[in-house]
């Protein structure tokens, strides 16, 4: 049996499906006994372009493991921090989350900004230092799993602000650390991060907006603890081993 798993579809960053792509993933899918996406939101843009494999679609999320790590240091000059991880394309929305903090900041947040995963960031060092927050933004570029997970343990809270987004895996990763998320309602991340339960959800590319989502975050402790503890108990539902158990029941029956 031939299944057909999307972790992403007409994403920004790939050139235009052509017509000959079309074509022959039209052939693949018609073959396909099953075909899964890692969202509703995924689905639906697979199903609008090739409507005869909607019957066979079926969403089985990503899933998180996130082992127990000690809690994390600040980094140095900080006494607490928001982190954020994740490629520099613009597709990311790194630039609309630093508009948002230098408002943030503008109003009297203190928090630091931790940005991890930002590969070839000049540009965004650039703007960083004429919205006025270059001291106060950390750019750690790629750095490993391990020490991903110590600075998720460590931050007051997580923030992404993305155009797209087809599923929000370290959303999902800052979730299992119990930590609160502050994600603009984009793709696939409102599916797992619910607005007021387990996350702060926020509009988006609205630069206001995520700067309201990142002072309330930032200036109430008790908001974050609630969250973050609803959001560990989201996790747990996306375990691997469950979703590689669903991943068997749904794309193989």
């Amino acid at each position: 049996r031939l299944v057909i798993t999307f972790q992403d579809y007409r994403h920004p960053d790939l050139p235009p499906l052509t017509l000959a792509a079309r074509r022959a993933m039209r052939g693949i899918l018609d073959r396909a006994h099953r075909v899964t996406a890692v969202s509703r939101f995924l689905a639906r843009t697979i199903a609008r372009d090739f409507p005869l494999a909607a019957n066979k679609l079926v969403v089985i999320p990503n899933g998180t493991d996130i082992p127990p790590a000690a809690k994390a240091s600040p980094p140095p000059g900080l006494d607490s921090y928001i982190l954020t991880v994740g490629r520099s394309a613009p597709y990311k929305g790194l630039d609309l989350l630093l508009f948002g903090y230098a408002k943030a900041v503008e109003k009297g947040c203190t928090a630091g900004l931790v940005a991890c995963g930002t590969d070839g960031c000049g540009h965004l060092r650039e703007l960083a230092g004429k919205l006025g927050i270059g001291g106060r933004v950390t750019f750690k570029g790629v750095v490993s799993p391990g020490k991903i997970s110590r600075l998720m343990r460590g931050c007051l809270f997580y923030a992404t602000t993305p155009r797209w987004e087809s599923f929000g895996m370290a959303a999902l990763e800052a979730m299992a650390a119990g930590k609160a998320v502050l994600a603009a309602k984009t793709g696939g991340l409102p599916e797992f991060s619910m607005n007021g339960r387990n996350a702060v959800l926020v509009t988006p590319k609205n630069v206001k907006s995520i700067s309201s989502g990142i002072l309330r975050l930032w200036s109430d402790g008790r908001l974050r603890e609630a969250l973050g503890r609803k959001a560990a108990a989201t996790a747990l539902h996306y375990s691997w081993k469950k979703i590689a158990a669903e991943y068997l029941k749904s794309a193989y029956s």
